[in-house]
């Protein structure tokens, strides 16, 4: 069973009620972590706080996170985490045209942007998550 911690902010909740209950469906274990406004930790803070095995990071970003409320420095810790241990476990998925927070680059951002290919972007990230 793979464990996901999922990062949203309240506005995308319709979008990541669908996510989640498509990963459950292959047996994910769903941590939800939703905000409303910037969170007053960072997102490595916030992992460590559940106490649990996390197998991947899934961060929405859309219009109301990184406009809104994801800074740079929410990022940071999980960017150099992943450098010192040799992990590849955030999985950012856009949700809406914006611009990408610094250090997260295009070529590891999952594209759920147009609602009818949501099936074939959801086949690219299971495979991505239960390979």
């Amino acid at each position: 069973m793979r464990s996901i911690f999922l990062s949203y902010v309240v506005n995308d909740k319709l979008f990541v009620s669908r996510l989640v209950k498509d990963l459950e469906s292959l047996n994910c274990q769903v941590w939800q972590d939703c905000f409303d406004s910037f969170p007053n930790s960072t997102l490595l803070e916030r992992l460590l706080s559940i106490q649990k095995r996390i197998d991947f990071i899934i961060v929405i970003l859309s219009k109301s996170s990184i406009e809104g409320t994801i800074a740079d420095s929410y990022w940071n810790d999980v960017k150099i985490d992943e450098a010192l241990h040799g992990r590849n476990w955030l999985i950012p998925v856009l949700i809406h045209d914006s611009e990408l927070p610094m250090y997260i680059f295009p070529d590891r951002v999952e594209d759920f942007r147009v609602q009818s290919t949501y099936r074939s972007a959801f086949q690219k990230l299971t495979t991505r998550i239960l390979n």
